[in-house]
């Protein structure tokens, strides 16, 4: 009891806590005051990563009975979060899809998109047919190994489209489709690739 009573009196004593959010391209920890609302996280991740484009996005934690939750940003985090144990873990995540990619204006909110959507589809919580995979698969390639360069690329092409890491696990277990022809599908997307990753998430159709 004399321990659970120090314990309480050292966290009433504290006046700032370290929150460490994690994005799709960085991950950033902050001492903030105990009396930090979401909105003042939120503000400092977006200035951070440079989004202007913020109606996108949101933060999201793990509330008091251990459920993932969309912090809300005008409410006092300690009272949505609890600052146990630091630093305290929350992620920004995209919140709202736009209805076309083209309402995406920012390269840095386009570039978070399609980490976000990549993740997804590779985790299986995203259905994609084939050829949506191919097309994401090939916007990886050129994320990973910049433009096709026949040079290198023809000559290393089992070296350097690892299909395990392209393709969701599932699809590769359920379908007959041999590694060899993914990859030379994969190669040819990442030949005709431009370097806007927008028009590669046009063609990405998922469920």
């Amino acid at each position: 009891m004399e321990c659970l009573q120090t314990k309480r009196k050292a966290q009433l004593q504290k006046t700032s806590v370290v929150i460490a959010v994690e994005t799709a391209v960085t991950r950033f920890e902050i001492a903030v005051p105990y009396a930090v609302t979401g909105q003042q996280i939120f503000d400092e991740v977006v200035a951070a990563l440079g989004v202007e484009e913020t109606w996108w996005f949101g933060l999201s934690g793990t509330d008091f009975d251990g459920h993932k939750v969309w912090v809300k940003n005008k409410k006092k985090l300690g009272l949505q979060v609890p600052f146990n144990t630091e630093p305290v873990e929350l992620s920004f995540d995209v919140k709202i899809y736009p209805l076309r990619v083209e309402d995406l204006i920012q390269d840095i909110t386009v570039r978070l998109f399609y980490l976000h959507t990549k993740a997804k589809v590779l985790s299986g919580f995203y259905d994609a047919d084939v050829d949506s995979l191919v097309s994401l698969a090939g916007y990886q390639a050129q994320e990973r190994f910049g433009p096709f360069l026949p040079e290198i690329h023809d000559s290393f092409l089992d070296r350097y489209l690892k299909i395990e890491e392209l393709f969701p696990e599932s699809f590769l277990n359920s379908t007959g489709f041999p590694k060899s022809i993914l990859e030379e599908k994969v190669k040819k997307m990442h030949k005709e690739r431009g370097t806007m990753l927008s028009s590669g998430l046009n063609k990405v159709q998922i469920n």
